[in-house]
């Protein structure tokens, strides 16, 4: 049926877009098609050979700021460690100073019920070899 609507096919013609049309025309020859195609192939690994390349230069960046973050917190570590260290000193350091005022305080405390007893029981003696 398509053969006797189109016709037969002719060498060098392209049945279906009329006279003087020809697959060269139409297509390109073979040489010029595979030229092409080697070129297409040539700009796609061109293309894959960069995006490896970004991906690579990228990766190198992430893996340099992972080490320069991994060295920041090893020094915030420390500095933490060193600044904890110093508290606790300070605290037993206040600590010391605090039971030293409080013995002092205690021993002064003690002093003057010591005093104030003797008062008391001389006053209280006197008072009887007056009577």
């Amino acid at each position: 049926m398509f053969v006797e609507v189109f016709g037969p096919e002719w060498h060098g013609q392209v049945r279906g877009y009329g006279a003087g049309v020809t697959p060269t025309k139409l297509w390109g020859s073979s040489s010029s098609r595979m030229y092409d195609l080697e070129k297409r192939l040539q700009e796609s690994e061109q293309k894959h050979l960069e995006a490896e390349q970004k991906r690579l230069e990228a990766e190198h960046i992430r893996i340099e700021a992972d080490a320069e973050l991994k060295e920041e917190v090893k020094h915030l570590k420390s500095m933490l460690e060193q600044h904890a260290i110093e508290m606790a000193k300070q605290r037993r350091h206040f600590e010391e100073q605090q039971a030293s005022q409080m013995a002092e305080q205690k021993a002064h405390y003690d002093n003057i019920m010591m005093q104030m007893l003797s008062y008391v029981t001389s006053q209280s003696a006197q008072s009887s070899s007056d009577h």
